[in-house]
């Protein structure tokens, strides 16, 4: 009775789980929404960079160390 399985040895998906999909749509409107909130809090400026915000990426935007640290994240990836 133990032993006993109605389940096959190997059991293979060949979609995504259905979840994946509702959280893909999920982010992606939520993306939209917050672009067209911004449009409308701060008409006719840009969409701020990273660097705006904190000022150690601003220093780092045209520097040669993002290949650096790309190469990393690749590596650890």
């Amino acid at each position: 009775m133990i032993g006993d399985s109605t389940l096959p040895d190997v059991t293979l998906g060949d979609d995504e789980p259905p979840m994946a999909r509702v959280l893909l749509v999920i982010s992606i409107v939520g993306a939209i929404a917050l672009l067209i909130l911004h449009g409308v809090l701060f008409p006719g400026s840009e969409i701020p960079a990273l660097g705006d915000f904190i000022s150690l990426f601003g220093g780092l935007a045209n520097s040669g160390i993002w290949i650096f640290l790309v190469g990393i994240m690749i590596g650890f990836g």
